[in-house]
């Protein structure tokens, strides 16, 4: 593989912007790509709305190859406003808490977000981290503190289990569709 041109390398200093102009359908998905193949930190890329984020992620995933490629995540902004009737969908509050997740963990990979998406204010990370928690499958757990656990945590209980944020419990069985 040949090296980048310089026009697509970062600047020497890594917390610079680089812009770069006259990049033509795929070509920058392509070249994202290839930047976070050959840095060792994540790429923060912004885009200017969802639709344009969406096609950029379905590019990347393209030029992604193989397993060796650092991760691809998404931060996608609510796709309501806050003063709105309905609340967000279910698969966006899901998105994004895994994004939230895996970020500070990011050594390198591909950050996408919009600028709405960035704009909105977050918890600090360790008051994120210190509020979930992680289920295993065959994990040992006691029944009534685990239904205390998703219920602080928003989730719905239900009888039967068919929507990210609801759980049951029949017996010594606990179904739960993850946020996340």
């Amino acid at each position: 593989m040949r090296p980048l041109p310089d026009e697509f390398k970062p600047s020497s200093d890594s917390t610079q912007a680089t812009p770069w102009p006259d990049l033509y359908g795929s070509a920058e998905g392509f070249a994202i790509t290839r930047l976070a193949d050959r840095l060792e930190k994540p790429v923060v890329v912004i885009a200017n709305d969802s639709r344009r984020m969406k096609l950029l992620q379905e590019e990347i995933a393209f030029f992604i190859q193989d397993h060796s490629t650092p991760p691809l995540l998404s931060l996608s902004d609510w796709e309501c406003l806050p003063y709105d009737v309905v609340s967000p969908q279910p698969e966006v509050i899901s998105d994004r808490l895994r994004t939230l997740a895996q970020i500070p963990h990011l050594e390198r990979g591909i950050l996408l977000s919009t600028v709405p998406a960035l704009m909105q204010r977050l918890p600090p990370s360790d008051y994120f981290l210190g509020h979930s928690f992680l289920l295993e499958t065959g994990q040992t757990v006691v029944p009534e503190n685990l239904r205390k656990r998703l219920q602080e945590a928003g989730y719905l209980s239900v009888s039967q289990v068919l929507y990210q944020g609801e759980y049951a419990v029949r017996g010594g069985v606990v179904d739960i569709f993850p946020m996340g």
